[in-house]
């Protein structure tokens, strides 16, 4: 069962869908959230730059 990060109401519902993922809105706080998140990925400034040096 669904449940808000927010709050923890088990009361959501379905609110469409974005970038192919399905969202949910808590019927008690009002907050859109999705199922499950992704951390995105961290490149240290100038790492980019140090593997073409080193090629």
């Amino acid at each position: 069962m669904m449940q808000c990060p927010e709050c923890g109401s088990t009361t959501v519902s379905k609110n469409g869908q974005r970038k192919g993922k399905q969202n949910y809105l808590c019927q008690v706080c009002q907050r859109q959230f999705i199922d499950t998140y992704e951390p995105k990925s961290y490149t240290p400034p100038g790492q980019r730059h140090l593997n073409l040096v080193d090629r």
